[in-house]
């Protein structure tokens, strides 16, 4: 969790800019994959000096529900990671969070039409059934994929292919790519680099799914072509 302020009015009132980023194990290793990186730019709240700060799910706090509201996000992608759609539990509580900051009336957690990356959006694709794909995916890359790499790199590979089609397949019947950036955002490196050993037919597969799906990190799966 990184924090900057970036204004104050002299009343307590301050802007930030946070950035939430979470990882997760990666089964028989020490090693660690970035489950998610999301940057939120658009935090408004009051802080007197020594004020406490209470966790309350049935009061809006600017400050700590915007925290309870993170922390709610990155629990449900974590239990996703480990169990398929394991984090509903913890996108309905975010959902709630959200709902107690709209009816606030405080900047930053009103609703918005179209594709928007922030707070609504968010949990507006997370907690829809047409973007479940993505949280599969999620599922599918780390429990049939990265957990695997180190007794099975093939099956692995497998599985990380299977989550890259099923992220194509949702893509394409869906209009918002936060969910997709997020994911991507925060793993095309290790994707590349999980097939970097392959045969050349598998890593020309994954070139080819992922130029498709995440044409943003080109650059980083032409490695992939060699």
């Amino acid at each position: 969790l990184q924090i900057v302020l970036t204004g104050s009015d002299g009343n307590f009132n301050f802007t930030s800019e946070v950035v939430f980023s979470t990882r997760r194990p990666i089964y028989d290793t020490i090693q660690q994959s970035v489950n998610i990186l999301i940057t939120d730019s658009n935090w408004r709240f009051n802080y007197p000096r020594n004020k406490n700060m209470l966790h309350d799910d049935l009061q809006f706090d600017d400050l700590t529900s915007f925290l309870d509201f993170y922390a709610y996000i990155m629990l449900a992608f974590d239990y996703d990671s480990f169990e398929r759609l394991g984090g509903t539990e913890y996108i309905n509580r975010a959902q709630n969070v959200f709902d107690l900051g709209q009816n606030s009336g405080v900047q930053g957690w009103g609703r918005s039409i179209g594709a928007q990356r922030n707070r609504f959006g968010l949990i507006n694709d997370l907690s829809n059934p047409a973007y479940e794909g993505v949280r599969v995916a999620t599922y599918l890359y780390y429990r049939r994929g990265i957990d695997l790499f180190t007794t099975n790199p093939a099956e692995a590979r497998e599985g990380i292919l299977e989550a890259i089609e099923l992220l194509q397949e949702t893509k394409r019947s869906t209009s918002n790519n936060y969910l997709f950036d997020i994911f991507f955002g925060s793993k095309y490196r290790e994707i590349a680099a999980a097939f970097l050993g392959a045969e050349l037919e598998t890593r020309l597969e994954a070139y080819n799914l992922l130029r498709d799906v995440d044409p943003a990190h080109s650059t980083e799966y032409e490695k992939l072509q060699n």
